[in-house]
Formats: C-alpha cells, structure tokens, sequence
C-alpha cells in the first residue's frame, strides 16, 4: 500500500498547485484536547476542490495535512473528490484515499465553515507514504466530526 500512496501522495502534490482551490483548517487548543481526551488530531487543513465541478462529475485531487497530539510532525496525504451520493448532505464533498485509505464527506456550515465527518477515518502520512501512516480520526471512534475554518492553504 505504500508504493501506491507514494505514486498517489506524489501525482497529487504536483497536481495540487494547479487547482483553485478552497483550505478549511482547525487548531484544537489544549483545553479543547484535555475535553477530548480520544482525539488524536491536534490540527488538520484540507485542500478541497471547487464543490459543483466536482458535483458535475468530475474528479478532482485534494490534500490534507495534519498534526497530531503526540507528535509535532507534520503528516500529509492526496485525496480523490468524487461526486457525493444521494444519501449525503446537499453541496457536499466525497473524498477518500484510494487503495482503502479511508474517506470523508465534508459539507458546508455557514459561510466559512465545513463540517467534515470521517466513518473510520482517512490515512495519511510523514513523508509522501513511505514513513509512518497515521489515521485521521478519534481514537476507537466509528464516526469523527470535525468543523473546519477557511483558512489560507499551507505552502
């Protein structure tokens, strides 16, 4: 699995500084975390493509960074947008990893703001895939939530 995110995490990077696209990010304070004791993700960013081309049919690339509680690294990974199914929320975003790397559903929450629920998480990495995976998720949660905020893309 890590050679084919490591073509993937590659592709997406080169790809990615092409796209017009839109970063919504959080950082969880210490307080927010000591209330959360099973989040792992101290700060996540992702790079999503505009919403009704993707809506339209269209596939597009995407990237997430994120730090986690107990690391100060940090990890990132490519994602696939891919029009939502009918049983999620209306203007939403369906990406995942490919290879079974998990996904997310991200959907509006007024107007700088999304909510992005993993089911299971999304993988990601420090190095392109070829050093330590991580899962973007709570741990040993079914189901994560979390609002993000418009937010200028990383470097």
């Amino acid at each position: 699995m890590k050679a084919i995110l490591t073509s993937a995490c590659c592709a997406a990077l080169i790809a990615g500084s092409a796209l017009a696209d839109t970063c919504w990010h959080r950082t969880y304070g210490e307080d927010h975390l000591a209330k959360h004791g099973n989040q792992t993700v101290r700060a996540l960013t992702v790079r999503l493509p505009d919403r009704q081309e993707v809506q339209a049919g269209g596939e597009q690339g995407a990237m997430a960074w994120a730090r986690f509680r107990d690391s100060s690294q940090r990890f990132r990974g490519p994602l696939i947008c891919q029009p939502p199914k009918a049983d999620m929320p209306e203007n939403a975003w369906s990406c995942g990893v490919e290879c079974d790397g998990g996904r997310f559903v991200a959907w509006p929450s007024g107007p700088d703001a999304i909510l992005l629920r993993t089911r299971g998480g999304f993988m990601i990495s420090d190095g392109c895939g070829e050093g330590d995976m991580r899962w973007v998720r709570d741990a040993d949660a079914a189901q994560t939530t979390f609002k993000l905020y418009r937010s200028e893309c990383p470097g």
